[in-house]
């Protein structure tokens, strides 16, 4: 995606220039590195996740296994949000609850600490969509279209982040019972923690076909994907209807069994309009996927 406006749409406020465009004029915002003093501590702290990486301190520290920024977006009065699909609750109870109530011992301070950059990413690429959502279904006047930039690999931790915490929280659960509480794979804290790759095709899927949607509606909803052993490989997160999936496994081959059928391998960039005015989602990658591109078309009171 070729791109040469004076500000970087990723929102640094430095000029594209200096900050996201690359000598071919493509974008690509530099990634999030979460930052870990050196030497590492050689510390195992028992109530952290991380542990297997020997690099903890000493103090436990509560964390939002859903980012708190995005939860406080939600809620309407900044203290409460309606929660629905975790362990403690039953089937198909929906139920308002303080936001500190999504707070759990997962992560010692050092690593939560180190891993707080990729919450203030997510909370700004959940605010952009639903702003764009709104001011489209609520038909407000736009003179023009933006461009919103993000490095898409930023997003895949987060997603990753959010999927480690909730299963480490033991507050998870799948149509056939709770997901046991389980520590990640030492990989996968690579991937997190010290900016390894995800193996190929391995990643952020998105849904290629949004479907219309009669009446709009804000939320952020999350689903494991897990065996019928009950171990996750994965994570489903609907923003305001839009579906993205985080797997760590490679997709099957047929296409019968292919839950991301329909979906594409790390987009260029969404495209939302209505038809009169477009705003672009757009990723960089560290690593191409298959790009494209995504295209929600808007209705009065809905997506088409």
């Amino acid at each position: 995606m070729k791109f040469d406006e004076a500000l970087c749409p990723c929102e640094s406020g430095k000029q594209t220039k200096d900050c996201g465009l690359t000598s071919t004029g493509s974008l690509w915002p530099k990634p999030h590195v979460p930052a870990l003093s050196r030497p590492p501590t050689g510390i195992k702290n028992p109530k952290c996740y991380a542990s297997e990486l020997a690099d903890c301190s000493e103090q436990p520290s509560r964390e939002h296994y859903i980012s708190h920024g995005i939860l406080k977006e939600l809620s309407e009065d900044g203290i409460n949000v309606a929660v629905e699909g975790f362990s403690w609750l039953k089937d198909d109870e929906r139920r308002n609850i303080p936001t500190r109530r999504l707070e759990s011992f997962i992560l010692c301070k050092r690593h939560n600490q180190a891993l707080s950059g990729f919450d203030a990413i997510a909370k700004r690429f959940f605010s952009r969509i639903d702003t764009i959502d709104q001011r489209y279904v609520k038909e407000s006047a736009q003179k023009a279209g933006k461009v919103f930039l993000f490095n898409g690999n930023d997003i895949e931790r987060w997603m990753l982040k959010t999927l480690c915490g909730l299963v480490y929280s033991g507050n998870s659960s799948s149509r056939s019972g709770p997901i046991p509480r389980a520590k990640p794979d030492i990989r996968v804290l690579k991937v997190l923690f010290a900016h390894d790759r995800f193996p190929a095709k391995l990643g952020l899927y998105s849904s290629a076909n949004i479907g219309k949607v009669d009446n709009f509606q804000r939320s952020l909803e999350f689903a494991l994907l897990s065996n019928n052993k009950r171990s996750t490989y994965g994570l489903i997160v609907l923003l305001n209807r839009k579906r993205f999936i985080l797997t760590l496994v490679p997709p099957p081959t047929r296409k019968d069994d292919n839950l991301l059928s329909g979906y594409i391998y790390r987009p260029d960039h969404l495209l939302l309009t209505d038809g009169k005015t477009a705003n672009i989602i757009a990723f960089g990658w560290d690593v191409q996927g298959q790009g494209g591109r995504i295209v929600i078309r808007y209705k009065k009171r809905g997506l088409e």
